[in-house]
C-alpha cells in the first residue's frame, strides 16, 4: 500500500493490532475443535466429496460447489444436508469445502459460523446445478448492528438470522438466494490513539486534534472461483455534508480474495479540523461501510 493524500496511510490485513483479536479467536476455535476431535475420534466428512454413487466422474459431467472455510478470521459455511440427507454422520467433524453434484435441482441445508457468530438455524436454499460449472455458496448475518456485536458474549458469541446465496463462477451471476452486494460481511470501525503513544489502538468515537484517527474496514468478497484483480478502495471524510478529504485510486488499492480482508486507514485528526464527521468506505465506487465521529478541542 502507498501513502495517500493529507497524511492518510492505507494498510493491509497483516498488521500487529489484529494479533490480540486473532489470538482470542484462535484459542476459542482450537479449544472447540480439540474437544470435537477428541469426542468424535478424529472422524471427518472429508474436504472433497462426491455426492453420487459409483466411480469418479469427469468434471464436465458434474457441478462443483465450493464453500468458504476460515474459522479464525473470516466466515465458514457448512452444508448440513443435501436434498434432505445429512452430510455427516453422528460424531463426525464436517470439514467439507468441495462437493461434486450431479446436474439437476438440489436443496442445501446451510449453517454459518464466523468467530463467535453463528446462524440461528439451518438455512434451506435450492439451485439448479449445471454440469461443468463451479459454484460458491455464501451466507451473511442480516439486521446485525455494531451494538449487537458489542453485546455478544466473549465465549459463546451470538446467533443471528441469516441470508444465503449461490453464485455461478462461470457467469458470476447469483443463481439462488439474494445478495445485496458482492462485498458482503462488510463492517467499519474507528480506532484512535495519541500520536506519541505506542500499543494497540482502542475503539473511539471522539478524538482530540492531536489524536490519530484510524478506520478499519473488514470485508469479504463472494468469489471462491475466480482470481480477483486489484480493487480501488476509497475513503471519503465528511464534515456534516461537506467533503473535506478523500483517499482513493491506486493509492489505496487492494487485491481481495475469498477470505476475510482487512484494510486500515490512518489520518491525523488535526488535518480534518473540529466538529462532527463521517467516514465512508467505498470499493469500486460502491459504499460498503461508514462511521460517524467527533473531533473536539
Amino acid at each position: 500500500m502507498k501513502s495517500s493524500r493529507q497524511g492518510d496511510i492505507c494498510m493491509d490485513k497483516n498488521m500487529a493490532n489484529q494479533i490480540h483479536l486473532l489470538v482470542r479467536k484462535a484459542a476459542l476455535v482450537a479449544v472447540l475443535l480439540g474437544i470435537s476431535l477428541l469426542w468424535m475420534g478424529c472422524r471427518t466428512t472429508g474436504e472433497h466429496i462426491n455426492w453420487y454413487q459409483g466411480p469418479q466422474r469427469a468434471t464436465n459431467e458434474v457441478g462443483l460447489l465450493k464453500l468458504p472455510r476460515d474459522l479464525v478470521n473470516g466466515h465458514t459455511v457448512f452444508v448440513h444436508t443435501i436434498d434432505g440427507t445429512n452430510l455427516s454422520k453422528t460424531f463426525t467433524v464436517n470439514n467439507t469445502t468441495h462437493i461434486e453434484l450431479l446436474p439437476g435441482n438440489h436443496t442445501l441445508g446451510l449453517w454459518f459460523l464466523a468467530g463467535t457468530e453463528q446462524s440461528l438455524s439451518e438455512y434451506k436454499i435450492s439451485f439448479n446445478c449445471e454440469a461443468g460449472h463451479v459454484y460458491g455458496a455464501y451466507m451473511s448475518p442480516t439486521q446485525v448492528t455494531q451494538h449487537d456485536l458489542d453485546k455478544m458474549e466473549f465465549l459463546w458469541g451470538g446467533k443471528f438470522p441469516m441470508t444465503a446465496w449461490i453464485v455461478d463462477g462461470q457467469t458470476e451471476q447469483v443463481v439462488a438466494g439474494h445478495r445485496d452486494t458482492k462485498y458482503f460481511f462488510a463492517r467499519g470501525g474507528l480506532t484512535g490513539f495519541r500520536t506519541n503513544e505506542k500499543g494497540v489502538p482502542l475503539p473511539h468515537l471522539t478524538f482530540a486534534p492531536q489524536d490519530m484517527v484510524g478506520f478499519e474496514l473488514s470485508v469479504q468478497v463472494d468469489d471462491l472461483v475466480n482470481q480477483l484483480k486489484a480493487s480501488d478502495v476509497a475513503f471519503k471524510w465528511y464534515s456534516d455534508t461537506n467533503l473535506v478529504s478523500e483517499s482513493s485510486g491506486g493509492e489505496c488499492s487492494f487485491s481481495f480474495d475469498g477470505s476475510l480482508n482487512i484494510v486500515r486507514l490512518r489520518k491525523q485528526a488535526f488535518t480534518l479540523g473540529l466538529g462532527h464527521f463521517k467516514i465512508i468506505a467505498l470499493i469500486e465506487g460502491e459504499e460498503v461501510a461508514s462511521q460517524e465521529f467527533d473531533i473536539g478541542p
